[in-house]
């Protein structure tokens, strides 16, 4: 599961629509939102739809994906729970227990 989603597409849509000369959308705290009418039910139903089409992902994408390989330096970087309960370790006790 997870979000599926093309996040250029919408990145490159969204500052199209802050340009919008129309004032329906508006820009506060950095977010994107709507000044117009509220939508309905069915057209927030609509408007889902539409998206998925427009920004969804195809499975020819998740066929084609080829995840990088795990370097052996990230996996050094790991602690494992005897080195982090250990009485020498620079953990606090919120962290040990966290």
């Amino acid at each position: 599961m997870g979000l599926h989603v093309d996040l250029e597409g919408i990145y490159f849509r969204n500052l199209a629509l802050r340009n919008d000369p129309s004032g329906k959308y508006a820009v506060k705290n950095g977010l994107l939102i709507n000044t117009g009418d509220n939508y309905t039910k069915k057209e927030i139903a609509q408007k889902k739809q539409e998206n998925i089409r427009k920004f969804g992902l195809s499975t020819e994408y998740y066929m084609n994906l080829k995840p990088p390989k795990a370097k052996t330096k990230e996996w050094l970087k790991v602690l494992t729970i005897d080195q982090i309960l250990r009485d020498r370790s620079r953990f606090s006790v919120s962290q040990k227990i966290h």
